[in-house]
């Protein structure tokens, strides 16, 4: 059934059919996913740096109590030990507030091609929502590099409780593809249909040279349904979005079929989008969530 849509969730802006056109604010999801990833890896990144000050050695386990008048807490623990499971080793890290142990961080690896980061924002930084967990898989080869962020929210943001993103690097491109499962439904009052929360989806090519050049779809589907760039099955007019560095915002246009040497629509594929039931299966947690007792 064709729906109008009206949304009001920051995740998306559509607007009724009969008035779509080439827009800039249809691509607001863009900038909330982009610049969430951001500052995770932001986050992780200096966390990490953190971390490292400390050098630590397999066999370390150490708790820090000065030098922390950069953040909001008051106690830092740092175990590294060899892991003997999937990974060589595993580098665990607590923070204390008010006398309370959170875990921060599990972060197994074998070297720095391969590894997995399970990260709580929140025990690094309280403006993040307690609860919300990411786990961040890479694997680095001589021929590609491919990062996978699993998300889960147990405070929702933009609506969304699950998502996963993957960023693959190849060649002369970096490939962004985006699934968010949202707490939400849209459609017509009225419709004998009952309401299944639905599914954001995202997709890009990147050019590695600057200025980046970058082609975008987007759509939005019911959960469980065929995940691609149409908005419950109706083509998006917005589709393709072009953007580069050069450009004013990032943006350049939209809903054309191709557009000076951009990278040709074809090769965003909906193919590539994380699956319905891969998200749905998405379960973030610490492997212990134990005190550290060292």
């Amino acid at each position: 059934m064709r729906r109008s849509i009206i949304v009001l969730l920051a995740l998306m802006l559509l607007l009724p059919a009969a008035v779509l056109t080439a827009n800039e604010a249809a691509w607001s999801p863009v900038r909330t996913i982009v610049q969430g990833y951001r500052d995770v890896a932001a986050l992780v990144e200096t966390s990490l740096a953190l971390v490292n000050a400390y050098r630590p050695q397999p066999g370390m386990a150490v708790h820090i109590t000065s030098g922390l008048g950069a953040y909001d807490f008051t106690e830092l623990a740092i175990k590294l030990s060899e892991s003997g499971g999937t990974y060589a080793y595993l580098l665990e890290v607590w923070t204390k507030r008010a006398g309370v142990w959170s875990k921060a961080m599990e972060y197994s690896y074998d070297d720095a091609s391969a590894g997995q980061i399970v990260f709580h924002p929140y025990a690094f930084d309280d403006s993040y929502a307690n609860g919300n967990m990411h786990r961040v898989e890479f694997l680095h080869t001589v021929s590609q590099r491919q990062m996978t962020l699993y998300s889960q929210y147990a405070v929702p943001v933009s609506d969304a409780t699950k998502s996963i993103g993957v960023a693959r690097e190849q060649g002369d491109y970096v490939d962004i593809y985006f699934t968010a499962h949202l707490n939400s439904s849209l459609g017509l009052a009225g419709d004998p249909k009952p309401l299944v929360s639905d599914a954001y989806l995202f997709g890009s090519r990147i050019e590695k040279a600057e200025p980046h050049y970058c082609t975008g779809k987007e759509g939005i589907r019911n959960q469980g349904e065929t995940y691609d760039f149409t908005y419950f099955g109706e083509a998006n007019p917005y589709n393709n979005g072009y953007f580069d560095a050069n450009a004013t915002n990032g943006f350049v246009t939209d809903s054309v079929g191709t557009y000076l040497s951009y990278p040709d629509a074809s090769g965003v594929d909906p193919l590539n989008l994380p699956t319905s039931s891969a998200v749905a299966a998405v379960s973030v947690s610490f492997a212990s969530t134990a005190d550290p007792d060292f």
